[in-house]
């Protein structure tokens, strides 16, 4: 109902346009390549955060906060990036 009322009042002419075609250039490397673990913690807990020394990494982003790991270790349960180097052979 609502694309409807859109539509008739003129302000889903724009639905009516057809796409521009674009090509995006991909990077070749994967982002755990571009981003190390301790640049993947920065971008989650900010500058400084490094990867925590007591936990495994391969499985959850473990960071430690800019005051350094005597503060503790914090994930938001999310995976590193895919390509992040984590242990021999993984």
């Amino acid at each position: 109902m609502i694309v409807r009322v859109g539509c008739c009042t003129g302000y889903g002419e724009c639905l009516l346009d057809e796409p521009v075609g674009r090509t995006y250039e991909l990077p070749k490397l994967l982002p755990g390549q571009i981003y190390n673990a301790n640049k993947q913690c920065e971008l989650m807990f900010g500058p400084g955060s490094q990867i925590c020394p007591y936990m495994k990494q391969c499985k959850r982003l473990w960071c430690t906060s800019a005051d350094g790991d005597h503060k503790g270790c914090r994930t938001q349960h999310m995976p590193l990036a895919d390509g992040t180097d984590c242990g021999h052979g993984m």
